[in-house]
């Protein structure tokens, strides 16, 4: 017999679809190409005994020892008989983990088989397996929806083999076995089975590592802002915000994609971490110069954490921020509301004293606003007796004398404005000499 070639006989039988008469003639066990030929004919008769006789003989010469397969050079390897023994396989014996090796090998050969794709996170998830191998079968599998097994059309690499092109009529029924027949079978679980359990495997391994990459940050945000959180249990959805709260109070940051999911997860949180949370978020939204949002989560925060300096200064800038955003605020009701409790937040930085020269020279600022020049004044004064005290930062001292040399020049105070004005020259002078 010709080399690669199958007898005319079997030709004839394959031809007029006898595959009962074809599997007694093709030579199985002695010529590579016709046990090929025989594997196929085994799965279309349901022959459980001869499809393993077959493939005992085989294995070895199309993918060397099944149980080392990892050895295997794919570029020597078949896909053809891998596709043929694996569906034939999983058709009759069902998933098998221990199968693994042969079915991740496989699906390396045929990338694209749905089939196979389940089969690799199938067998991960049965072992458990949360290694970066699995988790990437199981993100695949996700993806794999079970119309995409049943309508599998396998005649594309079937029509590649010589021997199997020649019959349209074979291939065309291998495809209906190897496809909606082997879906038909029940060997594999629902699709939203499959789904739930790589989809859990997924979640797990994020939360179970120490440190979360960015890209497990993004993943796991992507998840609770599905519209379809059918995946996901209620216990997941909230593990999932305490994770990302967790995160970002590590990383001392709110990245701007999860404010809102943080916003959201606010009330699964301990009340250990709520305040934590919401002065991050309300320093972030500052940041972002989103000030209404910077005031409301500034303000939980304050409520939470009485007495704290710092987080009374951000709640502060935020409301003067705000104020100073809204200036063509059509409802002049509201700006000045934001006008009042700004004041009132900078008198409580006042009060609290550790950032006594901020708020003195602020307060002054909004007196002048608010048209009351000697409360303004009188704040000045009070910020000049510190700086004559402690030592404060050039960028403060130089604010303080032009701001309060304005306010004297407004208040006609000419001669004391020109002094100010003087006053803060040589101290500029002198700290930049």
């Amino acid at each position: 017999m010709e080399r690669y070639k199958i007898s005319p006989s079997l030709k004839l039988l394959l031809a007029t679809r006898r595959y009962g008469l074809a599997s007694k003639f093709v030579g199985w066990d002695e010529d590579a190409t016709e046990a090929k030929i025989a594997l196929a004919l085994s799965i279309l008769r349901g022959d459980h005994d001869w499809f393993y006789r077959i493939t005992e003989l085989w294995d070895p010469y199309y993918c060397s020892d099944i149980y080392y397969i990892d050895k295997a050079d794919p570029e020597r390897s078949d896909p053809l008989w891998f596709l043929l023994r694996c569906h034939g396989d999983i058709g009759y014996r069902g998933l098998d983990w221990r199968y693994l090796p042969l079915y991740r090998y496989s699906l390396e050969l045929l990338p694209h088989d749905p089939f196979l794709i389940w089969a690799v996170a199938l067998s991960y998830e049965e072992k458990n397996s949360m290694e970066p191998e699995a988790l990437k079968y199981y993100a695949k599998a996700i993806d794999v929806q079970d119309e995409m097994l049943w309508q599998y059309d396998s005649r594309d690499l079937l029509m590649q083999d010589e021997n199997f092109s020649r019959f349209s009529w074979f291939c065309d029924d291998l495809k209906e076995v190897l496809g909606f027949y082997l879906w038909e079978a029940g060997r594999f679980p629902s699709a939203e089975e499959v789904h739930r359990r790589c989809h859990d495997r997924l979640i797990k391994a994020r939360f179970y590592k120490e440190d979360l990459t960015e890209e497990d940050v993004q993943w796991l945000g992507e998840q609770v802002q599905k519209e379809d959180c059918s995946l996901l249990t209620k216990q997941q959805k909230v593990r999932i915000y305490q994770t990302l709260a967790q995160w970002s109070l590590k990383e001392g940051r709110v990245d701007f994609f999860l404010m809102p999911i943080l916003e959201e997860g606010n009330r699964y949180l301990s009340l250990w971490d709520k305040p934590k949370v919401e002065a991050l978020l309300g320093r972030s939204y500052l940041r972002e110069h989103q000030w209404e949002k910077a005031v409301y989560w500034l303000q939980r925060a304050n409520w939470r954490q009485k007495n704290d300096s710092l987080l009374a200064l951000y709640l502060a800038r935020a409301f003067l921020a705000w104020y100073y955003g809204n200036e063509k605020e059509k409802i002049k009701g509201k700006r000045q509301q934001i006008f009042q409790d700004c004041r009132q937040a900078w008198l409580e930085v006042l009060a609290l004293k550790d950032h006594e020269l901020e708020a003195l020279m602020v307060l002054a600022e909004l007196a002048e606003i608010e048209g009351t020049f000697h409360e303004s004044e009188n704040y000045y004064e009070q910020a000049l007796l510190l700086l004559q005290q402690d030592s404060y930062s050039t960028d403060d001292s130089g604010r303080f004398y032009l701001n309060y040399s304005l306010l004297l020049y407004r208040m006609e105070k000419t001669e004391v404005a020109e002094a100010m004005l003087q006053q803060g020259a040589t101290f500029w002078y002198e700290e930049m000499s």
